[in-house]
């Protein structure tokens, strides 16, 4: 019994110490393999909602944009094309650019595959593309994203590639926009590669000390437990280091999606831009007066804040283009704003409504005011000089909102009013009286 007892504690030792040490490391090593998969398959989920979410919004911002050009356009045609000229330069070299079909199957936009413009996919000789637009088409009013192989400009070879698409409102355009699996791939493949070998360097570090400690175990369990002290304050600075750097990786990657985000609110503020702002006179346009109209009959009832509007147009100013031409007549627009703009406080809202017709909206302004400032502007119109055109002369209507009214009374008010001032022989204001 005593040399039994002997012999286990002599062998003991150089029997379980060792299979500690083993079973120890073993359990690390798999342990940081199986965080470091789990780790990027959450990554690579995260990027793909990421991306989807940056499609439906190029979409949605793209509708809009498409919504305002087209509702406040005189021409048509014209503002069809200048929408497909802006949506076919977007991201026209990358991936994640836009395609416009139409529920027949032809390709009216394609960014990247221009010569398929004008082709009808449904017969083209391409199984694959018969396939995909008969997907896109499929429930066309329904917004969704859909999952398709389609060439990716980045590597010219056919991948998986998930788009979202919606159907422009009152028309039979599907316009899409999507990114390719591929390239979310290779971005979690090249992040853990750099991780995998990080994680490479661990392992051959702690398999080295795991050797080097089962070793130590036999010669005596003093040297291995200062020896596991020591090492394991080595491995602990390694993997604060490896911390740090990831620390570093997420850093830098928190800085490009600021900075893309950054991009998309200029890009949607420029957007923004387009859909408020009258080109050719470069103050508010018929969509914008209308939303702040709309806000101010609704604060009218609420909270009491009456307000004054003022409609005017340009007197005979179809003479003015049929002996100058339309580009005088553009300059006479224009330069008219510029000359009420003068006339106006900072918080007055000035928009053209159509052709030679404006609005201006006077918060928190009664109808004397607003006559006395309507007279301001009819004067100060009356004596600019407009380069070589004689006498140029505007009619002015007013009208006064100091209790509920509809925005239609309203509008007939102060439409009544002008065309009073029209009738008594133009260049002079009258106020609506009930």
């Amino acid at each position: 019994m005593e040399k039994r007892l002997i012999n286990f504690i002599k062998y003991a030792p150089m029997i379980f110490i060792p299979l500690i040490v083993f079973l120890v490391f073993y359990l690390i090593i798999t342990g940081y393999k199986s965080t470091l998969n789990s780790n990027f398959e959450v990554y690579k989920n995260d990027l793909i909602d990421k991306q989807k979410s940056l499609v439906k919004t190029n979409i949605q911002i793209a509708t809009q944009i498409f919504e305002n050009q087209i509702f406040l356009a005189d021409n048509k045609e014209k503002a069809y094309k200048s929408f497909f000229n802006l949506i076919k330069n977007i991201n026209s070299t990358a991936s994640d650019y836009y395609f416009i079909f139409n529920t027949k199957g032809d390709v009216i936009i394609h960014s990247f595959l221009s010569h398929l413009e004008g082709e009808n996919l449904f017969i083209f000789n391409n199984e694959n593309y018969n396939n995909v637009v008969k997907l896109i088409t499929t429930n066309s009013t329904e917004d969704r994203y859909v999952s398709y192989k389609w060439l990716n400009p980045n590597t010219n070879l056919e991948e998986e590639k998930v788009s979202f698409v919606r159907q422009l409102p009152n028309t039979d355009l599907i316009i899409g926009s999507g990114f390719y699996l591929g390239d979310i791939n290779k971005i979690v493949e090249y992040k853990k590669d750099i991780e995998e070998r990080e994680h490479e360097k661990s392992i051959n570090i702690t398999l080295t000390l795991a050797i080097i400690f089962t070793l130590l175990s036999f010669v005596l369990s003093y040297i291995i437990s200062k020896m596991l002290l020591n090492e394991f304050n080595i491995l602990n600075g390694s993997l604060k280091e490896k911390s740090i750097e990831l620390q570093k990786l997420n850093s830098e990657l928190e800085i490009k999606v600021e900075n893309r985000t950054s991009k998309l609110k200029d890009a949607y503020k420029k957007m923004q831009n387009l859909a408020s702002i009258d080109d050719l006179t470069k103050i508010y346009n018929r969509f914008y007066f209308f939303n702040a109209f709309n806000q101010q009959l609704a604060h009218l009832k609420s909270d009491k804040i009456g307000f004054s509007l003022i409609m005017f147009d340009l007197d005979h100013f179809k003479n003015v283009n049929d002996t100058y031409g339309h580009d005088v007549g553009d300059y006479v627009l224009h330069e008219t704003c510029r000359v009420v703009e003068e006339s106006l406080r900072k918080d007055d809202i000035f928009a053209r409504i159509g052709g030679e017709e404006f609005l201006i909206s006077l918060p928190n302004t009664d109808i004397e005011n607003a006559f006395y400032i309507a007279q301001r502007i009819r004067q100060n119109i009356e004596e600019h000089n407009f380069k070589n055109i004689p006498k140029l002369t505007i009619s002015l209507g007013v009208a006064e909102a100091n209790e509920p009214i509809t925005s239609t009374e309203l509008l007939k008010r102060v439409d009544i009013a002008l065309y009073k001032a029209k009738k008594e022989g133009r260049n002079r204001v009258i106020a609506f009286k009930s």
